[in-house]
């Protein structure tokens, strides 16, 4: 696991790989949470 960790799209033959980061806010604990999406098309 990087410690930075970046979007990317990566392109095969077969299919494009794109690694999607999003912020999750969680209320309880008052602080921004990084969520990863991994999209296969």
């Amino acid at each position: 696991m990087e410690q930075n960790q970046r979007a990317r799209i990566d392109s095969y033959d077969d299919y494009i790989f794109m690694v999607l980061h999003f912020p999750k806010y969680n209320q309880k604990t008052k602080v921004y949470s990084l969520n990863e999406f991994n999209i296969f098309l």
